[in-house]
């Protein structure tokens, strides 16, 4: 098994996720280290009947910029524009010329302001302006958890770094789509443990005395249809050692295979029932009835 699926860069700027297996307070000491309210995370789980499965950080840095004697991007006129005039004894009547100007710039969102830079402009110099935009840490964190149903629920806080402090967004839309698990046969080795219940029939030396017969034992399955190796419908070939009580002999059984009546009960999953064909030490052959659980 792959433990650590590494972090991978792909075209278009795509990248693949780490991804490592955790335990689960780890998992949930990493949720809070990234600031997210696990409590509130519990209580919406606990609602929609699911359990924490994971969690996906993404952050996307950007590194700032500061730039000093820029030149104007445009220019535009002064539609009235003050009267040339020798006599005019304030030709600077807002101290441009005597002090820099400088605008916070601050990003309204939601109901906050976060900084974004800041821009300078000195009048008196050919390239006036300074500009100062600030690094950021966009941070996206999504906890994945599934339902009792198999699909998935998606938890996510977005937020943004920056001066060092952490601005949480609101978030507009989050949508997450997956397609559902789709039966398949699959090669998916597994114990059973059960009983049989049915009948020897006949004895392979020709004296034949049809009899009750019950048999606990253990079996294996070869092959599984389901949605996954876990979720199955139906278990195939299937060979299985057990012990004939009435016979009071070891039988070794086959069956062609196991359907999970457990998926339609409320308090049990992994239930199935088949028929059997049994052969024992004496070299009595039985037709059974067979009820397992899987393990």
């Amino acid at each position: 098994m792959n433990l650590v699926i590494p972090m991978k860069q792909l075209p278009d700027n795509i990248a693949r996720s780490e991804s490592r297996y955790v335990t689960r307070e780890e998992l949930e000491g990493h949720i809070k280290q990234r600031g997210l309210n696990l409590d509130a995370i519990q209580d919406d789980l606990d609602a929609l009947h699911a359990r924490l499965l994971g969690l996906s950080s993404i952050t996307v840095s950007t590194p700032g910029f500061h730039g000093v004697a820029l030149p104007s991007t445009s220019t535009s006129p002064n539609p009235n524009p003050p009267p040339i005039s020798t006599s005019c004894p304030n030709i600077d009547p807002y101290g441009y010329q005597r002090n820099a100007q400088t605008l916070t710039l601050n990003e309204p969102i939601g109901s906050q302001y976060v900084p974004f830079g800041s821009t300078t402009f000195r009048s008196w110099e050919p390239q006036p302006w300074e500009e100062i935009i600030y690094p950021r840490d966009y941070s996206v964190n999504s906890v994945i958890s599934t339902n009792e149903d198999g699909q998935h629920v998606v938890q996510s806080q977005v937020s943004i770094n920056t001066q060092g402090k952490k601005y949480d967004l609101p978030i507009a839309k989050a949508t997450f789509e997956e397609v559902p698990a789709e039966r398949h046969w699959m090669f998916n080795p597994r114990l059973f443990l059960g009983i049989n219940l049915g009948a020897t029939v006949v004895n392979v030396t020709g004296v034949s005395a049809p009899a009750f017969e019950f048999s606990p034992g253990i079996d294996v399955s070869f092959f599984s249809y389901g949605k996954t190796k876990k979720d199955i419908d139906l278990a195939l070939l299937n060979v299985g050692v057990n012990y004939d009580t009435q016979a009071e002999a070891p039988s070794f059984s086959i069956s062609p295979l196991y359907y999970n009546v457990g998926q339609h009960l409320p308090l049990m999953n992994n239930l199935f029932v088949g028929p059997e064909a049994t052969i024992n030490t004496n070299g009595d052959i039985g037709v059974m009835g067979t009820i397992k659980v899987g393990l």
